[in-house]
């Protein structure tokens, strides 16, 4: 791998600013302005892996928005402490960091083989931190301070393009939320066969959750145990005959607390139990790929993917 300009040759900043402003003037998805970003990027720094990680807040947690190079496991399972690797350092420091040999550096996290140099900026707006960039190459030294101090510009510019995708993905999705629930509840009013109605939830879902598998699980008489009353799997429709008792798994979990529950690889979990779990008064399962993530939801709902 080989920088697009030589290393003494000073980097065209304008024109790549003009550029980066382009694109974060003509659109307003995420993935498509994360994606364009990269591509600028790359026309002055000839990168083999990069990643862009976005910030929760909430988690002081970082995880890939957008990656080329990686694993895609990797991609979609990493999540990273503020503090933790270089990428974590630059959130934390709120600077650019620049490591000639990772070899050397104790802190460096390997995601990527035979990895040597990594140079990570943080995205900064309103002076918020809410990502990084990161790019890293197999050669020590490959990055230099003028890769740096371009990054940074981009980063800058980026970081407020970035802030107003995800505004407007959000809005965009609770609207679509409020049309499902106002769908939902008149089908509650309209559809008076359970059945009929179960399908239609599912079907209905299925517009905000692209899974694989969907479960609706009721209470029993006794009020311990719930049944399974609805299921899917992969658009099918299969009737499950196991009961769960209340307390065990995600969502039962979730109905005993009345507390939405969140768990990320159930195979790590210690309340698993069988199936999706147990509710209180009535439950939904989502699944997706090898069930791996799971959500619990007040009352007896549960997610799983």
């Amino acid at each position: 791998m080989s920088s697009v300009l030589s290393k003494s040759e000073p980097l065209p900043v304008e024109p790549l600013l003009l550029e980066v402003a382009d694109v974060l003037a003509t659109s307003l998805d995420l993935d498509t302005t994360l994606r364009r970003v990269a591509e600028v990027v790359r026309k002055v720094i000839d990168y083999e892996i990069f990643a862009i990680l976005l910030l929760n807040e909430k988690t002081q947690e970082l995880r890939i928005r957008f990656q080329v190079g990686y694993p895609v496991e990797f991609a979609e399972r990493s999540r990273l402490k503020v503090g933790e690797g270089v990428t974590g350092r630059a959130v934390q420091a709120r600077q650019a960091i620049l490591v000639d040999d990772v070899t050397e550096d104790p802190k460096y996290i390997a995601a990527i083989p035979n990895v040597r140099s990594e140079l990570a900026v943080p995205l900064i707006t309103k002076n918020r931190v809410i990502g990084v960039i990161d790019l890293e190459a197999r050669e020590p030294g490959y990055f230099t301070e003028e890769h740096s101090r371009l990054l940074t510009l981009v980063a800058s510019r980026m970081a407020a393009g970035i802030e107003n995708a995800q505004l407007y993905t959000r809005t965009t999705r609770q609207a679509r939320i409020l049309l499902l629930m106002n769908e939902i509840a008149r089908e509650l009013t309209s559809i008076l066969n359970l059945d009929e109605l179960l399908q239609r939830i599912a079907e209905l879902l299925r517009r905000l959750i692209d899974y694989q598998m969907f479960s609706i699980l009721l209470v029993d008489s006794s009020g311990e145990k719930l049944q399974h009353r609805f299921s899917l799997r992969f658009r099918e429709n299969i009737p499950l005959k196991h009961d769960v008792p209340l307390g065990r798994g995600v969502v039962g979990y979730a109905a005993e607390t009345r507390e939405a529950v969140l768990v990320l690889d159930v195979t790590k979990g210690r309340n698993q139990g069988s199936g999706p779990g147990a509710g209180r008064h009535q439950g939904f399962a989502l699944h997706r790929g090898e069930s791996r993530d799971e959500v619990g939801a007040g009352g007896a709902a549960g997610l799983q993917r």
